[in-house]
């Protein structure tokens, strides 16, 4: 049975399909500390609903978690979209990372 459990708060160590434990580094790592940037810029913003100011202070915290991971220099596209009044569809492409990623963000 595969077992992909995270043992550290920035998932830089977790538990393989093997059961042994992985570093994950490189490019995987740093697509995993974009994740996480969006999700603890979520949980950084004071609202309930998916309200214009809302949507407007995720796009600050999500800026301001991205650009705190050392790797990322720049920006290239933030984007965010209203799934329904309480989640925002995150889409984001910085120079650290290969591919956009987009994420769902439930406030």
């Amino acid at each position: 049975m595969p077992i992909d459990a995270a043992v550290s708060t920035d998932r830089t160590i977790r538990i393989d399909e093997t059961g042994d434990i992985a570093t994950v580094a490189g490019d995987a790592n740093t697509r995993i500390q974009h994740v996480n940037a969006l999700f603890r810029a979520g949980d950084a913003i004071e609202h309930a609903l998916a309200t214009p100011e809302a949507i407007e202070d995720l796009r600050i915290a999500v800026r301001d978690a991205l650009t705190a991971i050392p790797e990322v220099t720049r920006i290239r596209r933030l984007e965010i979209d209203e799934r329904d009044r309480r989640t925002l569809a995150v889409t984001v492409a910085t120079d650290a990372v290969a591919e956009p990623l987009t994420k769902a963000v439930s406030l």
